[in-house]
């Protein structure tokens, strides 16, 4: 039985659709991500979990309970919030206990548990601090264990690292996840950031307009996304046009050069359609010093500097530009100008049925 499960949500505000039959469930201390750009109702889904809002039709469950007419504070659910909301005249220990008290909890009770939070979000040393004394990521952990201290069988946690510095965001989302794993505790996580939930989550609910586009562990959502809108928000895609020679076998055809794809096409031979593939699929050689190139020739036209790999934007000729991942050592090599070959890691490249009628072949832009 699923710890968590929401049956065919609907919410409208007036004549907008936030939610449109949002089915999901997540098993016991599972933690995961809904995924989507701002607008798509999920946090309008998250909220109506917690009880803050009303669903125009639909069920909420925890543990095979009906929740939907339940109030709030009677759901036995965490909740973090983006802007924190700690109580500003408690000490962060007091925080914590708060949930503690309105419960009525024998005093000694209290403290143990209290302590046992603050060390398990590191903030032992802090316990009398009030929160103008800490900082951001200090405050988010301080309202997680908050959160925590009344063991709810259920956590919702809202954009709760979009208000901190990029390194403290890495830093806590890995304590978060740390903390969801040794407690076992069943998770909802909203958040915008693809990263951010591809690296936490155990699986990843990717929503648009209202609705589910995709579920599924992170690595199939980046490796095999169901719609053009996944494969497009969930990192970085290339569209290459290309013509299909033998649907049974997924071979496909560009500029005369033979691609395999990753599965069969539910297409007949000949029909023009659209292959994306992952800049880490493309791999970039050197064209010959005639300009002949051993696959997918092109120019580059820029680079983009991401750490340990660089990104090379090519120009193919026809218009348009791709996006290929090389090693950053080895990057000096691909310098604006150098002509290149692409070569596709086989079975890298996917068609979607659905993406057929676009007219843009690519989705690859110039850095800025």
């Amino acid at each position: 039985m699923a710890t968590l499960a929401l049956q065919g949500l609907h919410k409208r505000f007036g004549t907008v659709t936030a939610l449109d039959g949002l089915d999901l469930e997540l098993a016991s201390g599972e933690l995961v991500s809904l995924l989507g750009p701002s607008g798509c109702g999920k946090t309008t889904a998250l909220r109506i979990v917690a009880g803050f809002e009303v669903a125009t039709s639909g069920r909420v469950q925890v543990a095979g309970r009906d929740v939907t007419d339940v109030p709030a504070n009677k759901r036995d659910m965490g909740m973090v919030f983006q802007a924190y909301s700690l109580f500003p005249n408690l000490t962060a220990a007091e925080n914590v206990e708060f949930g503690l008290r309105v419960r009525r909890q024998a005093k000694a009770a209290r403290a143990a548990k209290v302590a046992e939070l603050l060390e398990l979000v590191g903030l032992a040393s802090a316990a009398g601090r009030y929160p103008y004394q800490l900082s951001g990521g200090q405050q988010q952990r301080i309202a997680l264990a908050r959160a925590l201290a009344i063991e709810p069988s259920v956590l919702l946690l809202d954009e709760p690292l979009s208000a901190l510095d990029a390194k403290v965001r890495v830093n806590l989302r890995e304590e978060i996840r740390r903390i969801q794993l040794e407690l076992g505790i069943t998770t909802l996580y909203v958040t915008h950031d693809q990263e951010e939930a591809l690296s936490i989550s155990d699986r990843v609910a990717v929503m648009s307009q209202g609705r589910l586009e995709q579920v599924g562990t992170p690595a199939e959502v980046y490796r095999r996304p169901a719609t053009p809108f996944v494969a497009e928000f969930v990192g970085t895609v290339n569209r290459l046009t290309v013509r299909v020679v033998d649907p049974a076998a997924g071979i496909v055809e560009h500029r005369g050069r033979r691609l395999e794809t990753a599965e069969p096409l539910s297409l007949t031979a000949g029909a023009e359609t659209r292959l994306l593939v992952r800049p880490e699929a493309l791999v970039p050689s050197l064209a010959g010093a005639d300009g002949t190139a051993d696959g997918i020739g092109g120019r580059v036209v820029g680079t983009s500097f991401l750490g340990a790999v660089t990104r090379l934007w090519v120009d193919l000729g026809d218009g348009a530009v791709v996006a290929a991942d090389v090693q950053s050592a080895a990057a000096d090599a691909f310098t604006p100008g150098t002509a290149v070959a692409l070569s596709i890691r086989p079975g890298a490249g996917r068609v979607l049925a659905s993406d057929r009628s676009e007219a843009d072949p690519v989705v690859a832009e110039l850095p800025a």
